[in-house]
């Protein structure tokens, strides 16, 4: 996706919605040079979620492979990037922004890749992995939300060389 500020799917939930295998949103952002690959609502106000990549129904089988990358997601009242029964992913290097639920989301999600993402600015938690089994969180930067990086009922977690500052609650683990 070439540098530009580009709207979400006029009358749809979601700005972008991934329903289907090996899927790769990839960014070719040229930050040295101002240009970025930036995702905001549609001024219908019909988006919700940013990016949502989840099967089509609940009774459809996991998305296998979701590669994001190099994107920045502003401004949505729920959801910047979310991930639901997805195996196989990467989440790297994207920014989310002013998202007001949650930054960054991999829930129910496996065998996954969460790194050097930004992510600031949400009333829940920035970065969020909920559910998930063998995800690496490794070096991203959450602040100014009101949880920065939490973790829910997930097993096998590697979480390592993360920051997060000026949130209410810098990590929060659940079980």
């Amino acid at each position: 996706v070439k540098p530009g500020t580009y709207y979400g799917a006029a009358g749809a939930d979601e700005g972008v919605r991934i329903k289907k295998d090996g899927i790769r949103l990839i960014g070719n952002s040229n930050s040295g040079k101002g240009g970025k690959v930036i995702l905001v609502p549609n001024p219908d106000g019909s988006n919700k979620d940013g990016i949502l990549a989840e099967p089509e129904d609940e009774e459809a089988p996991e998305i296998q492979g979701f590669h994001i990358q190099g994107f920045t997601v502003q401004g949505f009242p729920n959801n910047g990037i979310k991930l639901e029964r997805v195996n196989t992913f990467t989440i790297e290097g994207n920014e989310s922004i002013d998202n007001l639920e949650n930054g960054i989301q991999p829930e129910l999600s496996a065998n996954g890749l969460v790194k050097n993402n930004v992510s600031y600015g949400s009333k829940d938690s920035a970065l969020w992995v909920e559910g998930g089994v063998n995800v690496r969180v490794i070096g991203n930067v959450t602040h100014s939300s009101v949880t920065g990086l939490e973790v829910t009922i997930s097993k096998d977690l590697v979480i390592k060389n993360n920051e997060s500052y000026n949130n209410t609650v810098g990590m929060g683990l659940y079980h």
